[in-house]
């Protein structure tokens, strides 16, 4: 299963990792933050449990994120391009620029910032099940006037918070297990 971090939640990844990985206590920030820090927490503690998760690094984003990376930055952009590479997804990298131009033309209606559409695309031509962001402009854009809580799929892709998808990835685990509940 491929997951597709917006950039965002990688820069999360960086700046909050002692904690996201469990080695320190939670960071000082407000309190929307600190449920979208506590998911990916959990997120890193489900990934440890099942067999098959992605996180997709595709060229494009990490020219995006690599540009001015900070230390700490480097170290987890690089960690995630590397298991991404050992992941055996590299060759997802060459899903042609045809195809993601035509996926993002056909998200002209959802009037999203061009990174944000370019990102979206990338995930659904890279087949991602998952594309997790914290942007909430983007988020509201893919979600139902009357329902800005309801999780949509755009194109096969569920577009949500951390916080939002840990139901759903548990249940997963849990089917794939064999376990009921």
């Amino acid at each position: 299963m491929v997951i597709y971090l917006d950039a965002n939640i990688v820069l999360y990844y960086a700046h909050y990792q002692g904690f996201i990985f469990g080695e320190s206590a939670a960071p000082a920030v407000h309190e929307r933050l600190r449920v979208e820090l506590v998911a990916l927490r959990r997120i890193v503690h489900l990934e440890q449990l099942g067999e098959g998760w992605h996180a997709a690094a595709p060229k494009h984003l990490m020219d995006e994120l690599l540009q001015k990376p900070s230390a700490d930055e480097e170290e987890v952009f690089t960690a995630l391009l590397q298991a991404w590479e050992e992941a055996g997804e590299q060759e997802a990298d060459q899903v042609s620029e045809e195809t993601i131009t035509s996926t993002e033309s056909s998200l002209r209606p959802l009037a999203l910032k061009d990174k944000d559409k370019r990102h979206l695309a990338e995930a659904i031509a890279l087949g991602a099940v998952w594309f997790l962001t914290n942007d909430r402009r983007l988020i509201n854009r893919t979600r139902p006037t009357k329902n800005k809580k309801a999780v949509c799929r755009i194109q096969g892709v569920w577009v949500a918070r951390p916080s939002e998808c840990i139901p759903e990835i548990s249940r997963g685990l849990l089917l794939r297990s064999g376990e009921s509940y």
